[in-house]
């Protein structure tokens, strides 16, 4: 854990702000939600994503649209990548969301890739992206799922349904009635 020298006070309605220069370097928005976690005399705050929050069932539905598109597959909250599979990540670091993923996803359009607009989704890695769909549950937006072009196999519309379908599983799991 990394010290930042800064001390806050709590306030009388048991408030405490997070200095706007961490909200900042943590992209900390007004309203995002945050879980509290505690221990030996600390308290810890973790940005929570309701994507990862599915865990295993996440990876499995991400997994089976590689295996069934034969496609590289990637599903991610605002933050970071959650799950990817049939991507080779030469480096082995982390794979980062690029600003255009997030820009797109926010947009909460499906995007496209065509032969004149090719988005690069991660950091550092060539692979530009066939479709990317924002997962949208009741108003909000909890991420995006990514299918990335490749060489040996084109992107067709059966391809986009199947992955549209995929997004729309994923979203209902967050639905409350």
């Amino acid at each position: 854990m990394k010290q930042t020298g800064i001390v806050r006070r709590i306030d009388d309605l048991g408030r405490i702000v997070i200095p706007k220069e961490i909200r900042r370097s943590m992209h900390m928005n007004e309203g995002d939600p945050l879980e509290i976690f505690v221990g030996s005399g600390e308290i810890i705050f973790k940005k929570y994503s309701l994507i990862g929050e599915l865990g295993k069932n996440i990876m499995v539905l991400c997994e089976t649209l590689y295996k069934e598109l034969k496609l590289p597959t990637a599903i991610c909250d605002l933050d970071e990548i959650v799950c990817v599979y049939g991507l080779q990540n030469k480096g082995g670091n982390t794979i980062i969301p690029s600003r255009d993923l997030i820009r797109i996803i926010k947009e909460r359009s499906v995007y496209q890739g065509t032969s004149e607009k090719k988005i690069k989704p991660f950091q550092g890695i060539d692979n530009t992206a066939a479709t990317i769909i924002p997962l949208i549950s009741n108003g909000d937006l909890l991420g995006g799922l990514i299918v990335l072009e490749s060489e040996n196999k084109p992107f067709d519309s059966v391809d986009l349904r199947i992955t549209k379908h995929t997004a729309n599983i994923i979203s209902k799991q967050f639905e409350t009635t």
